[in-house]
C-alpha cells in the first residue's frame, strides 16, 4: 500500500516537477497528478504526489537513486527513524531534479522569472528562485538559436538543485567542454563558441582605413604583435558521472585526461592545465555521462589550438565596429605593421583572426572633467601561426521531379542542363520577431559552383558502389538559378532517368584553380593530395545560422567508390550521406525486432470475464539510455481472432519495467488480473471475427524498459473470447525527440 504523509508548517511554494522528472522516475508517475522529489528527514529521497488542497503527499515511494548525507556511506534501506533516535518532527523538502536536453536546461534557467509564462511561454515554467530572473527581451530568437546550435545541444543532462547555486556553478563546465560562452551582440545576449579562424567565417575586414583614435589624440596606429602563453593549457582533466549515492561533495566515478604531448614537451613540462567537473552528469542517470563521451572529439579538436601559444594584436576600431562585432567573431585583417606569425616580417594581408576582446565607449559627459570623454574603441585579435582549414567542397542534387520544359528527371539532353534541388544541402531558416516571421535563405546549392569550374556527376545509392554511374570532368558553361549547363553532355552511358544523381567538384588534379581553395581528400600513405598539395586540416567552427535536424525520413545510401580516395573532393553531399547511413543503421538495421507466431493458439478455457494472463516473459531492447527528451516506440500487431464469431474477444499487451504481481482479493497469482507496480505501457485490441488475422498495429513507449539492463517484461492477456497465435509485428522504432 502506498505511503502518505501529511505536511505541517509549510514554507515556500511547491513546483510540479512531472514534466522534467528523470526518465527512471517519470515512468512510474501517473500523468495528471503533481509530482516531485522530496528529501525526507534530510536522509532519504522520496517520490510523491503533492495535493496542495490538504498539504498531503500521496503515493510516496523510494527514488531509484538516493542523495546521501555527507557523513553517510550506507545505502538507505528504510524510510523513517530507528526506535533509539530522538523523537522530533521529520522534515520534508522538495529537491528539484530536472532532466532534459542541454538546450532545454539552459533555456529554462535563463528565462526563468518565477512567474510562469512572463518571459517565455515555453521555457519560463520553473518556480521562484529557479531561474536567472532577467528580462526575456535581452535574449529572444537569436539566443535560442545559438543555444540550439551548441555541440550536442540535444544531449541529455540533469540538474539537481537541493541548495542555492549560482548559474556559473551550474553550467560553467557544460559550456567549457563545448568551447562556448555568453556574449553581448547586436543588443541582445547569445551563445558563441571559440573556433578556428578561417576566412569563410569572416564577417568583415579590418584595414588601416578603419582604425581610429579619440579626437585630439595623435596616434600613428602602429600595431605591436605578441606571442602569448597566457591562455595556454597543455592538459585537461574532465571528471564526469557524478555519484550522489556516496557523497554530495561532488565525487565522480569517471574521468578522462586530454594532453597535447607536443605542447607539453615544447614547454619542458611547465605548462598550465585545466580541470572540469561535469556536475550535471550522474552515475545514477547513465545517459547523461554518455553525452560527455560524445562531446570529447569536438573538445579535442579545438584543444590543439588552445594548447599552443597564440599570436595576438590589439588595434583600434572606428564607430562602425562598436555595436556589430563581438567576441568570437572572425575578421580578415590587413595591417602594414602587424608581424606575420609565420615569417615574422611586418605586414599581413587578408589573414583571418578571431576577436578575443572587444571594447568601446561612445564618450560623453565626464563627472571628473569639464571636457567630454571622447569616443574610443578597439579589439584584440588572435591568429594561428599556421592555418590550413577551409570549407567543404560544394555539392548539389539533381532534381528528379523536374519533368517539364524539356527536362526529364532533372536533365535536359537538348541543352545539356541539369536542374538542381534548391536546398538539398542548405536550408531556409525562419526567425520569429515581434513583427512576425522572417525567412533567411542560404544560397542555392547550384550557386556554390561557378562558370568554368569542373564537376563530376555521381549516382546516388548505386547497387554496387564500384560500378556507380559517373560522368567525370564536365565544364560548367552556364549557371542560372538552379540550372547548371555542362560541356560535354552526358553520354557513355546515356542518362538513366530512373536513377538519382549528385553534382560534385572534379578531382583536385582536374579542378579549376578557384575550386582548389575548398577541401580535398589526401592519401593516407604519403599524406598528400595527389602528391602535389598538402591536405587541409580539420577545423573547429560553429553553425552560423542553424542546422537541419533529422526528420526520420532520411534513408541510408551506399556511397559510390568515385566519391572517396586520393584527390577526391570532401563534399557536403557525400558527408551527409554517410551521416544518414549511420543513423539508418542505429534507427533501423540494428533495431530490435522479434515477431513470433505459435503453431497453436494461446488460450485459457472458455471466455474470461476479466483480464487473464496468457504469456509473460522478458525481452531485451538494448542498453541505449532513453531519456525524457529522446525516446523510441515499439510497434506491435497481434495475430488473433474471437473463439466465437459475433462475440467480442480482447487481447492486451503490456510492457513493464518489473514483473507484475497478483492483485489483492484474487488468487494472488499473476495470471489472475496481474497488477503492474512500476513503469508500464499498454495496448489493447478487440475483434468479433472468428477468422485469424493481423490487427492494426499500435505502439508502446520503450522508455518503460529497465534503463540499466535493457529488459522489459512483455505480458499478454486476454478477455472475453480473444485467442492469440502471437505477434506478427514486433519491431523497435527509430529514435524520436519530444
Amino acid at each position: 500500500e502506498a505511503l502518505n504523509y501529511d505536511a505541517e508548517n509549510e514554507r515556500g511554494v511547491f513546483l510540479d516537477n512531472y514534466t522534467y522528472l528523470p526518465a527512471s522516475v517519470k515512468g512510474d508517475c501517473t500523468p495528471g497528478h503533481t509530482w516531485g522529489l522530496f528529501l525526507l528527514d534530510e536522509k532519504v529521497l522520496m517520490v510523491g504526489s503533492y495535493d496542495s488542497s490538504n498539504g498531503r503527499l500521496t503515493n510516496c515511494w523510494l527514488a531509484p537513486f538516493q542523495l546521501m548525507a555527507d557523513t553517510s556511506q550506507e545505502v538507505t534501506g528504510f524510510i523513517g527513524r530507528r526506535a533509539d533516535e530522538p523523537p522530533a518532527p521529520i522534515t520534508m523538502r522538495q529537491v528539484h531534479i530536472i532532466e532534459a536536453t542541454e538546450e532545454t536546461l539552459i533555456n529554462l534557467l535563463i528565462y526563468g522569472s518565477g512567474t510562469p509564462g512572463y518571459n517565455h511561454g515555453t521555457y519560463d515554467v520553473l518556480g521562484f528562485g529557479l531561474g536567472l530572473g532577467m528580462p526575456g527581451e535581452l535574449y529572444g530568437f537569436d539566443f535560442e538559436r545559438t543555444v540550439g546550435n551548441l555541440p550536442r545541444a540535444n544531449a541529455p543532462a540533469a540538474i539537481i538543485l537541493d541548495e542555492p547555486k549560482s548559474l556559473g556553478d551550474i553550467i560553467r563546465d557544460d559550456l567549457r567542454i563545448r568551447w562556448s560562452f555568453f556574449r553581448w551582440k547586436d543588443q541582445h545576449f547569445e551563445m558563441a563558441q571559440w573556433k578556428t579562424p578561417v576566412a569563410e567565417l569572416a564577417i568583415g575586414t579590418l584595414t588601416e582605413a578603419n582604425k581610429a583614435a579619440p579626437a585630439g589624440m595623435d596616434d600613428d596606429h602602429r600595431v605591436a604583435s605578441r606571442e602569448t602563453d597566457e591562455f595556454q593549457k597543455g592538459t585537461a582533466k574532465i571528471d564526469y558521472s557524478r555519484d550522489y549515492a556516496v557523497s554530495r561533495n561532488e565525487q565522480y566515478q569517471r574521468s578522462v585526461s586530454v594532453e597535447d604531448q607536443t605542447a607539453v614537451d615544447d614547454s619542458g613540462g611547465g605548462i598550465g592545465s585545466v580541470a572540469m567537473k561535469m556536475r550535471n552528469t550522474y552515475a545514477q542517470m547513465q545517459n547523461t555521462g554518455a553525452a560527455i563521451e560524445g562531446l570529447l572529439p569536438d573538445f579535442i579538436s579545438m584543444f590543439a589550438v588552445m594548447a599552443r601559444p597564440l599570436s595576438q594584436i590589439a588595434r583600434s576600431i572606428d564607430p562602425r565596429f562598436y555595436e556589430g562585432p563581438s567576441v568570437g567573431d572572425v575578421f580578415l585583417v590587413n595591417d602594414k605593421f602587424a608581424r606575420d606569425p609565420i615569417t615574422g616580417t611586418r605586414g599581413i594581408g587578408s589573414r583571418p583572426a578571431m576577436v578575443t576582446r572587444h571594447w568601446y565607449s561612445w564618450g560623453g559627459p565626464s563627472p571628473t572633467s569639464d571636457e567630454p570623454r571622447p569616443a574610443d574603441g578597439g579589439v584584440e585579435l588572435m591568429f594561428l601561426d599556421l592555418q590550413r582549414g577551409s570549407k567543404y567542397s560544394p555539392a548539389a542534387e539533381v532534381d528528379e521531379t523536374a519533368n517539364s520544359g524539356g527536362f526529364t528527371a532533372g536533365y535536359n539532353s537538348g541543352t545539356a542542363t541539369l536542374r538542381c534541388k534548391p536546398h538539398a544541402y542548405s536550408h531556409v531558416i525562419t526567425i520569429t520577431t515581434k513583427r512576425g516571421f522572417i525567412e533567411i535563405a542560404e544560397g542555392l546549392d547550384a550557386s556554390n559552383f561557378d562558370v568554368n569550374e569542373i564537376v563530376d556527376i555521381v549516382q546516388i545509392d548505386p547497387d554496387d558502389p564500384a560500378t556507380a554511374i559517373t560522368w567525370s570532368n564536365r565544364t560548367i558553361t552556364v549557371r542560372s538559378g538552379n540550372d547548371i549547363t555542362i560541356n560535354p553532355a552526358l553520354s557513355s552511358p546515356s542518362f538513366d532517368s530512373t536513377k538519382l544523381y549528385r553534382i560534385t567538384s572534379a578531382k583536385y588534379s582536374q579542378a579549376a584553380a578557384t575550386q582548389k581553395d575548398d577541401v580535398y581528400q589526401g592519401d593516407d600513405a604519403d599524406e598528400m593530395i595527389e602528391d602535389v598539395e598538402f591536405p587541409y586540416q580539420f577545423s573547429a567552427t560553429e553553425e552560423a545560422y542553424d542546422y537541419n535536424g533529422n526528420t526520420g525520413t532520411e534513408k541510408g545510401e551506399l556511397v559510390a567508390a568515385a566519391a572517396y580516395g586520393d584527390g577526391r573532393p570532401w563534399d557536403v553531399g557525400h558527408d551527409r550521406a554517410l551521416i544518414n547511413l549511420e543513423n539508418a543503421f542505429i534507427d533501423g538495421l540494428s533495431a530490435h525486432q522479434a515477431p513470433f507466431l505459435w503453431s497453436e493458439f494461446a488460450d485459457d478455457v472458455g471466455s474470461a470475464a476479466d483480464w487473464y494472463t496468457l504469456w509473460m516473459g522478458p525481452f531485451f531492447f538494448g542498453t541505449e539510455h532513453l531519456t525524457t527528451a529522446v525516446y523510441r516506440l515499439l510497434t506491435l500487431a497481434p495475430w488473433m481472432r474471437s473463439s466465437s464469431g459475433g462475440t467480442t474477444g480482447y487481447i492486451r499487451a503490456t510492457l513493464s519495467r518489473v514483473v507484475p504481481i497478483g492483485s489483492p482479493g484474487t488468487s494472488g497469482t499473476v495470471t489472475d488480473k496481474g497488477r503492474f507496480t512500476s513503469a508500464f505501457a499498454q495496448a489493447e485490441w478487440s475483434t468479433s471475427s472468428a477468422t485469424w488475422g493481423e490487427q492494426p498495429a499500435q505502439t508502446l513507449e520503450l522508455s518503460v524498459k529497465d534503463l540499466f539492463w535493457g529488459f522489459a517484461w512483455l505480458v499478454i492477456e486476454k478477455k472475453g473470447t480473444g485467442q492469440l497465435r502471437g505477434f506478427s509485428r514486433f519491431v523497435e522504432g527509430a529514435r524520436r525527440i519530444r
